[in-house]
């Protein structure tokens, strides 16, 4: 509150109404704001009751011009700068940007597009393929022959917002291509069915089918059964008219099939496409016609007139990738429910009516409302806060990773292990296990035990303990020093991809924990100048390619990534002005790497043990990790800024420690950011 807002408080208190509550008070106040003679603008917050008699008060009062209450706004719709935007009519029929106000996708869901195969080389899809594979050719490259399946793509996927092309339904989703149809467009249901299975076991949450013929398979109702059983959308076309006389009311399939969403092509007068297949059998329609991206070998550039019921079918595609990126939770069959619920009705030939994104979000917004307040996971101690995270995110895990409390040296680099066990990161005094942690092993069923750090840091004691605990092998990660500790953990977790932090200062290495717990990328300890023998000696072992040194040149000196860059890898450098805005730079790269944006986890970054130990356990959520300023709420602004640019899709907001390491007003802030 200003110094004006400050000075007509202590007025409105002097005359005896009710004293204005504080800023962020509860749903019951209200908030005013006041206008000046001067031309100042100011606001306060009162409690409801006393906010008609303020107002009179203060319009009333001298040098005041007015005083009204404050009315919600909300975030126009969005609206991307893609140069074909405004030839996009399908998208802007059915309501997207009201839909991507909430969000524009997460790159944790993935499209299959069961199709001709996917040009990943366009710009506009950059980014947006994982691998896949080809049932035509029998080989793991799903390239496109036809032209056909790229243009389904992007209608699904086409990065938004970009400046150059298109935006697709989900332009933060990704698509997984699956050939199954050849240069001419032409593929077998055997072949599809096989395509169903394999990217339903790789992971697709969408599966696209803009394919079509006349008689109904039992291999692909039973794909299909076995998609929906794993809790996978299954989205195909009603199919075209290719022929006079044909009866556009006979079932087509695999759109007439159980369990799959079969879609119609609407024009913008709300009527079907003369060419689209029709009946109840069909469940919704979406428009018939989109402007679509090229495939490179047929020139590339743009098709502004790619109709038929294979566009149709990858807007309805798009559209739940997008919903299942603000509502993970979301069933299948629930989110089948609401979208089929909330179709509008336009009298079409069609079960339901003409697909309305807008009213589909407004209603997830209802069921999966925006969170308001981050979760927070913590105990009394930096123990207790380690077993409370355990128990957030397993409720088994074959074995346990065990590093000493009291300091950092051995198990800064403990993160990715724990990830490749399967196992959380559980921390103890260096004299031995506290029952707490002997109380979570047993509820783990934990049969292995890594300890890491030499029994001078971590003492027999603990060692002696799990055996009574359930655990029958106990294996010691320990070297000489750091160093050969780091060293030795990395021949553990293997690959060729490395981060280099620096070993004596903590920030770094735990705000990567999480990016390297995901890739499954060892952290290696080096000094501020020197590359110390047991790394160096672990580059050779690992036979490292690449290495990212975390942190500017203040923690890791040129001199280092030189030598190293000597050795042979290729170096690179993640750093910002402070640690906070290094752990944006990570968190970032995390993105990139497949994290998901609806999913963040917050430590503080002014010490080590609670981020350490919520590195691999936000992996598992595919979460991305940041460091905050547990202390001062306004001390690490990227962090905050991460959280307000990421609010509207945030379906899990977990501030990792108590209350002794993220205060209260951190959390006001974090709630505060949630709001915008």
């Amino acid at each position: 509150m200003r110094f004006k807002a400050a000075l007509l408080l202590a007025l409105v208190t002097g005359l005896g109404l009710a004293v204005p509550a504080a800023a962020g008070a509860s749903g019951a106040d209200v908030r005013l704001s006041v206008g000046y003679a001067d031309g100042a603008i100011d606001s306060l917050t009162v409690a409801a009751g006393s906010a008609t008699s303020t107002l009179s008060t203060l319009e009333a009062s001298p040098g005041v011009a007015f005083a009204e209450v404050d009315h919600p706004v909300h975030a126009a719709d969005t609206v991307p700068n893609d140069p074909q935007w405004a030839a996009q009519a399908g998208p802007i029929q059915v309501g997207m940007p009201k839909a991507w106000d909430r969000t524009t996708g997460d790159p944790s869901v993935i499209v299959a597009v069961i199709d001709s195969g996917v040009d990943a080389s366009l710009p506009d899809l950059a980014g947006a393929v994982v691998p896949g594979t080809d049932f035509v050719g029998h080989d793991e490259d799903p390239a496109d022959e036809n032209g056909h399946g790229t243009q389904v793509a992007s209608i699904i996927a086409a990065r938004g917002n970009n400046g150059q092309g298109i935006a697709g339904y989900c332009w933060d989703c990704k698509v997984m291509p699956v050939r199954v149809l050849d240069a001419n467009g032409a593929g077998s249901s055997g072949d599809v069915a096989q395509a169903i299975q394999w990217a339903v076991t790789h992971g697709a949450k969408v599966i696209n089918l803009s394919l079509s013929g006349d008689f109904p398979s039992i291999s692909v109702d039973a794909a299909v059964a076995q998609a929906r059983a794993a809790g996978v959308l299954v989205v195909a076309a009603a199919g075209n008219q290719t022929a006079i006389g044909q009866d556009l009311t006979r079932p087509q399939y695999p759109a007439a099939s159980t369990g799959v969403i079969s879609v119609g092509a609407v024009q913008t007068n709300e009527q079907l496409y003369s060419f689209s297949y029709r009946g109840s059998w069909v469940d919704l329609a979406a428009p018939g016609c989109h402007v679509a991206e090229m495939a490179a070998f047929k020139g590339g550039g743009i098709n502004p007139n790619f109709c038929g019921t294979s566009s149709a079918a990858p807007a309805i595609s798009g559209l739940l990738g997008l919903a299942l990126s603000v509502s993970p939770s979301v069933t299948a069959a629930t989110l089948e429910t609401e979208l089929l619920g909330t179709a509008k009705q336009t009298g079409i030939q069609t079960a339901v009516g003409r697909v309305d994104a807008a009213a589909l979000f407004t209603r997830l917004g209802v069921l999966f409302p925006k969170l308001s307040a981050p979760d927070r996971v913590g105990g009394g101690d930096f123990v207790a806060t380690a077993i409370a995270v355990s128990q957030k995110v397993r409720t088994t895990a074959p074995a346990v990773v065990i590093a000493r409390v009291e300091d950092f040296a051995d198990a800064l680099t403990a993160g990715p292990l724990a990830a490749k066990l399967n196992a959380p990161l559980l921390l103890t005094p260096s004299t031995g296990l506290t029952q707490p942690i002997g109380d979570e092993i047993r509820r783990l069923g934990a049969t292995t035990a890594y300890v890491v750090g030499g029994t001078a840091a971590v003492s027999p004691n603990v060692d002696a303990a799990l055996p009574g605990l359930g655990v029958t092998t106990v294996q010691r990660v320990a070297g000489v020093n750091r160093y050969a500790t780091s060293a030795l953990i990395a021949q553990q977790v293997g690959g060729t991809k490395v981060f280099v932090t620096n070993a004596t200062a903590f920030p770094d290495a735990v705000g990567v924990s999480e990016l390297a717990a995901m890739t499954l990328r060892p952290i290696l300890l080096v000094d501020r100048f020197g590359l110390p023998d047991e790394t160096r000696t672990a580059f050779t072992t690992l036979a490292v390619t690449e290495v990212a040194a975390v942190g500017g040149t203040a923690v890791i000196d040129n001199a280092v990534t030189t030598a190293i860059g000597a050795l042979g890898p290729v170096v690179s450098r993640m750093a910002g002005g402070n640690r906070f805005d290094t752990s944006r730079i990570v968190a970032d790269a995390t993105l990139q790497s497949g994290a998901s944006s609806s999913r963040i986890w917050l430590a503080t970054g002014l010490d080590w043990r609670d981020a350490l130990v919520a590195g691999p356990a936000a992996a598992t959520h595919s979460a991305v990790l940041l460091l905050v300023d547990g202390l001062n709420p306004n001390g690490s602004p990227s962090t905050s800024n991460f959280v307000s640019a990421n609010a509207k899709r945030l379906t899990e907001l977990v501030l990792v420690g108590g209350g002794s390491t993220v205060s209260s007003a951190t959390v006001a802030k974090l709630t505060q950011a949630l709001a915008t």
